[in-house]
């Protein structure tokens, strides 16, 4: 008996969304910055117009992600030109302090965060990237203190938040084991895995937009008591101890809501102890929940459901104040103050919301090895 190896050209479907990532986030003082589909950053105080940050040069053509440390200081990713440029906190704006683009990968999938002078993009299947900044000035280090790490059993990261800047949740697509999805937990001193929590009701590659806006969040949470907890949307909902292995407490969608609603994003309002969950109703109609995680944040309270147009990308909170932006709504920075709670029938399946959101499918061929013994 011996063994036959034969070169296979066999089709696979690429999933490319038709709409492009906008991402939100907030300071700690209620200052709300927004990426565009086109143009540069929008910032806003409460209900005032937005002002717009343009591009630091022509070589920037677009901000894609976005991240605010502990400081304000505020970094963009461009995916287009694999930079991340730094702000520092000018009053109700930012000023440009300078850009760095060491060749990190970003591709197909990627996010930016930032905390304690270390910058992280998640850089998708080519590789994490760990950028150190000063905390005085906010200019980042053009030497990666690791550029494009590749770790073990790992497809890609297509999205990152640190919790400090020693530990970063990455959201995976891993390579072995079950469920595929979910978020590796990594030593940014080290570059090694600490360990990882599966997400069990998983979108896989459902409801993605764009390059940066893969439905795999996590958001932190500290407690009064000195826990920390970590809150992951992917379509179901879950909460884990970052510090402790099978820690994991799955968090059912409301009732009127069932398998119905899939979450495809979420932030934590540290000031009001609440968590905020953006998803999707039969994949058409963008939801935001609210909960109270200030009593038993692993078995969070519902405090309201509200439907919002378009399609909803990502969410900020602070001091009970939501922001959200979607998909193909530039200019526009959406605002849900002190939500009163609503019931409202889920709407049917099959039917296009506003915003136009279409999957489109390509496809490739790739070689495959058949081995067969004869």
């Amino acid at each position: 008996m011996k063994a036959i190896s034969v070169l296979v050209l066999a089709p696979f479907v690429v999933f490319s969304s038709a709409q492009t990532a906008r991402n939100v986030r907030v300071t700690s003082d209620g200052l709300i910055i927004a990426t565009q589909a086109t143009g540069g950053l929008l910032v806003q105080r409460g209900t005032n117009t937005p002002t717009e940050i343009l591009f630091p040069s022509s070589r920037v053509t677009n901000f894609d992600d976005i991240a605010v440390d502990d400081s304000d200081f505020l970094f963009a990713l461009s995916t287009n030109s694999r930079t991340i440029c730094s702000y520092f906190r000018n009053s109700d704006s930012f000023s440009f302090v300078g850009c760095v683009s060491p060749g990190f990968a970003v591709s197909p999938f990627s996010g930016v965060s930032a905390r304690g002078g270390v910058c992280v993009v998640s850089g998708g299947t080519g590789g994490m990237t760990v950028i150190e900044y000063s905390q005085d000035t906010g200019v980042l280090d053009s030497n990666p203190r690791f550029l494009n790490a590749q770790l073990p059993n790992v497809v890609g990261f297509p999205d990152v938040e640190l919790l400090n800047g020693n530990l970063a949740a990455m959201s995976t697509d891993f390579r072995d084991g079950l469920p595929r999805f979910g978020t590796m937990l990594v030593n940014l001193e080290s570059a090694e895995e600490i360990r990882n929590f599966r997400v069990a009701d998983s979108l896989r590659f459902d409801l993605f937009i764009g390059s940066t806006n893969f439905p795999v969040v996590n958001a932190f949470y500290g407690s009064d008591n000195g826990q920390t907890y970590m809150y992951t949307a992917n379509g179901g909902m879950t909460v884990q101890y970052p510090t402790e292995p099978d820690s994991t407490v799955v968090i059912d969608a409301p009732a009127p809501l069932g398998n119905s609603f899939r979450a495809v994003t979420l932030a934590v309002d540290q000031q009001s102890d609440v968590m905020v969950v953006g998803g999707l109703l039969n994949g058409v109609q963008s939801v935001i929940l609210r909960y109270d995680i200030s009593e038993s944040p692993l078995d969070p309270l519902l405090l309201s459901t509200s439907e919002v147009a378009g399609r909803i990308t990502s969410v900020a909170s602070n001091s009970g104040v939501v922001s959200y932006v979607g998909a193909a709504i530039d200019g526009r920075i959406g605002l849900l103050d002190e939500v009163a709670a609503s019931d409202f029938t889920p709407p049917k399946t099959g039917v296009p919301d506003s915003s136009g959101y279409a999957i489109s499918f390509s496809f490739w061929f790739m070689v495959v090895v058949v081995t067969c013994w004869v």
